[in-house]
């Protein structure tokens, strides 16, 4: 992707502002373009990704500096996840459960969101 497109979708969203409502259109519109162009760039990526790790099998590295960059293979780690709902199920009915596990229970409140959906498609 280039500077150009990324002025020219800033160009034609601009130049939508006619109605209200036409504008909402082609911002939508100008959206799902913008999120092609972004899907693209990521495959691309996973493409240049795959010839790095192509790379490090073929020589046997896991690491490497450049003018352009660091690359490395991170060191393997453990992700420890709990089930809230289930453990929410256990202490909702036995106090004593509760009273252990509140000092742990973190509660984040998460705003709603705009969520675009292009295609036309209306509910």
């Amino acid at each position: 992707m280039t500077t150009n497109m990324i002025d020219d979708l800033r160009n034609r969203l601009a130049a939508a502002q006619t109605s209200t409502e036409a504008a909402l259109d082609f911002a939508i519109g100008l959206y799902g373009e913008a999120s092609g162009y972004i899907k693209a760039l990521e495959d691309f990526q996973q493409e240049a990704k795959l010839q790095i790790a192509e790379i490090f099998a073929e020589t046997g590295i896991t690491e490497a500096k450049t003018s352009s960059g660091q690359v490395y293979i991170s060191k393997p780690s453990l992700r420890v996840n709990w089930d809230s709902k289930g453990l929410d199920a256990l202490a909702a009915n036995d106090d004593e459960l509760a009273g252990l596990l509140a000092p742990f229970r973190k509660e984040t409140q998460i705003a709603g969101a705009l969520v675009v959906r292009t295609g036309g498609k209306t509910k």
